[in-house]
């Protein structure tokens, strides 16, 4: 079935993720293209390639959200708190977003099976 415009969802995947250290949870929410797009400029910027830290920061900046769906951090306010606890949530991020190497892996079987079936359209 094709769809149409209106038939696509405008949903972003999203999971309450528990981090007991902070004694509550908060959600992790899949990126938009834009949140991709600003994350992939913030990792290939020349003056960021030095830290995989605030890498993790920018990723989780975008991701962690409220439950209207609104950032909740800076960049810069990640970088203060504790690596423990940040840790599972950027785990959870970069799985969310399919930013992990299982899910690249995948994607690229996928596009490998896709044109290997593909037909030309006159």
């Amino acid at each position: 079935m094709i769809l149409n415009k209106e038939s696509i969802p405008n949903s972003l995947k999203r999971v309450e993720v528990e981090v007991e250290e902070w004694g509550g949870s908060v959600y992790v929410q899949e990126l938009t293209l834009k949140g991709r797009e600003e994350f992939f400029n913030y990792i290939t910027d020349e003056k960021n390639k030095a830290s995989s830290s605030s890498s993790q920061a920018k990723l989780l900046s975008l991701s962690i959200v409220d439950e209207a769906g609104k950032t909740m951090f800076t960049t810069e306010e990640l970088m203060e708190k504790s690596g423990t606890s940040l840790s599972l949530l950027y785990l959870v991020a970069q799985k969310i977003s399919s930013l992990d190497v299982d899910s690249l892996k995948e994607a690229t079987k996928k596009l490998k099976n896709l044109m290997s079936h593909t037909s030309s359209v006159n």
